[in-house]
């Protein structure tokens, strides 16, 4: 929905906060504290110096809470780190787990849902095993097709840590039409290590980080501020070099997904760095529906399937682009199963009735 006066008011908080524009008069705080909360920024005010008392009381105890959770989290990860070491599977850190810690330089500042992490795609079983030996059980069998590239497992109780286990960094419900590109053998070649499990795990590079979060947040249509959040600060204390960032880019075919992401970073939080870096492209010319797409997000239009005006734009003519849509809608019956069990085990036309019938509904908006 198109912003509020609650939406403005937290995004210019949000540009104090980590040091980009400098915010206006503190603003009554009506209204804000539960966008924050549903933007997933909630703690990273806790570091602005002049918020109404409400709110820094607020942003300092979800700051406190979001500390605990992620230090289950981390401890977790380096238990991870170590039976996957022993199984001889290499392990990449991405997004929040890596984030909080390397980009954020406070791991209370980030939230985190669960953790994702990357392993090859032909040591998936033997990761599931490793991480089982050490209490975590997958929640879904490991799927057959070829959209759903992950597996979500849950850890012993009490707490009950999530792990999202990735084999691609293309991870969705409906066909990317650049996943056959990444280069995932460049990208693990490019990798740190990571600071909190050295020799265990790694870490992506400053220029793949910003082009993986670039990638991310045009397939979640930055629903959540915490997506350019993530890659304005990324920009800022990781800076990469504006040369390799767009060769990766290129190469990805993420090119123009990059030129996207980044102007929306620019039209929320200025002077972070994203307009220095769309400036050292060299030009990068958009479709009108990407142009749409960027448009939309910044106003606030940010619904569910908003990307694929992106990625429509990406066929390079109407039978491609008819094709990604059909594929869209009517995926393999081996990716139907693997993203919606449920649905698949009523029946597979039963299953594309309902696929259908949440296109519908989204291109109508409701």
């Amino acid at each position: 929905m198109p912003w509020k006066r609650e939406h403005r008011t937290l995004l210019a908080w949000l540009n104090r906060s980590i040091g980009g524009a400098p915010s206006p008069a503190p603003a009554p705080a009506e209204g804000v504290l539960a966008s924050a909360l549903a933007e997933r920024v909630l703690p990273i005010l806790s570091t602005h110096p002049g918020l109404p008392g409400e709110v820094t009381q607020a942003a300092s105890r979800a700051a406190l809470a979001t500390g605990v959770r992620n230090a289950v989290l981390l401890e977790a990860t380096r238990r991870i780190a170590g039976a996957c070491d022993e199984a001889r599977v290499p392990l990449v850190l991405l997004k929040g787990i890596d984030l909080c810690e390397r980009v954020y330089g406070n791991p209370s500042l980030r939230p985190m849902q669960d953790v994702d992490l990357l392993v090859p795609e032909p040591l998936r079983a033997r990761a599931v095993e490793a991480l089982s030996g050490v209490g975590f059980r997958p929640e879904e069998p490991l799927g057959s097709g070829t959209l759903r590239r992950s597996v979500v497992l849950s850890g012993p109780p009490p707490q009950r840590a999530h792990i999202h286990l990735h084999w691609h960094l293309a991870n969705a419900s409906y066909p990317l039409p650049y996943a056959a590109r990444i280069d995932l053998e460049g990208f693990r070649a490019r990798t740190l290590p990571w600071p909190g499990a050295p020799g265990q795990a790694r870490v992506p590079s400053p220029e793949d980080l910003a082009v993986y979060l670039c990638e991310h947040l045009v397939k979640h249509c930055c629903e959540e501020w915490i997506f350019a959040v993530d890659l304005a600060l990324a920009l800022r204390r990781l800076p990469p070099d504006p040369v390799a960032f767009w060769r990766i880019a290129r190469s990805w075919g993420v090119e123009r997904i990059c030129a996207c992401a980044l102007r929306i970073v620019e039209g929320f939080l200025p002077g972070l760095g994203a307009g220095d870096l769309l400036a050292a492209s060299g030009g990068t010319p958009l479709t009108f529906l990407e142009h749409l797409f960027v448009r939309q997000v910044l106003a606030g239009r940010r619904g569910a399937g908003v990307n694929w005006l992106v990625y429509l734009a990406h066929c390079p003519t109407a039978g491609a682009r008819a094709r990604q849509i059909w594929r869209g809608i009517f995926p393999e019956p081996a990716d139907l199963a693997a993203l919606d069990p449920e649905a698949a085990a009523r029946g597979i036309w039963h299953a594309y009735a309902m696929r259908v019938g949440k296109a519908i509904f989204r291109v109508l908006g409701r």
